[in-house]
């Protein structure tokens, strides 16, 4: 009813609000605490949806700081490709995996699931319009593979200060 839908709401905005917090904090900044915050985040809300979390982690990350706004920007872009396995994929298993590459921090979302078609969604301004658009404004870059029952990889790279 509109009560559920108020404490939806309220809920919603709460957890943006944690969001901008938790990005705009400098203790934040280094790449190894990103790793840890995406990591929390996925295993919490893909156990919820009855998911495999898997993850692909480098023995150590260098060490490197990430700004505010590219915090925010790859973590919604990454939570967003998470949400969109879990949504359009129904996947038996997501897998989460960093690393370093030269001077860019890398994220990638797999999943084993039914897979999409890349020319609609990547024309769909939610979603894949959407990440590539925050990973624009960050320097980064975002690309999206898939292919009928193989599932999505979506790759997001941003740049990050040693």
């Amino acid at each position: 009813g509109p009560l559920d839908r108020i404490f939806k709401n309220a809920e919603s905005n709460t957890r943006r609000l944690d969001e901008i917090v938790w990005a705009v904090n400098p203790r934040n900044d280094t790449l190894e605490h990103f790793t840890k915050y995406l990591c929390k985040f996925a295993q919490d809300y893909l156990s919820s949806a009855n998911v495999r979390c898997r993850f692909e982690l480098p023995d150590s990350l260098p060490h490197g700081s990430l700004s505010a706004a590219q915090r925010y920007h790859l973590l919604l872009s990454a939570k967003e490709a998470v949400h969109n396995a879990v949504r359009h994929g129904h996947p038996g298993t997501v897998t989460l995996k960093m690393d370093v590459s030269g001077v860019y921090f890398l994220v990638e979302i797999r999943d084993d699931g039914c897979g999409c078609d890349v020319a609609a969604a990547s024309a769909s301004p939610r979603g894949c319009g959407n990440m590539r658009l925050r990973m624009d404004t960050i320097g980064g870059s975002f690309n999206i593979i898939s292919s009928a029952g193989h599932g999505t990889t979506i790759s997001l790279r941003a740049p990050f200060s040693p």
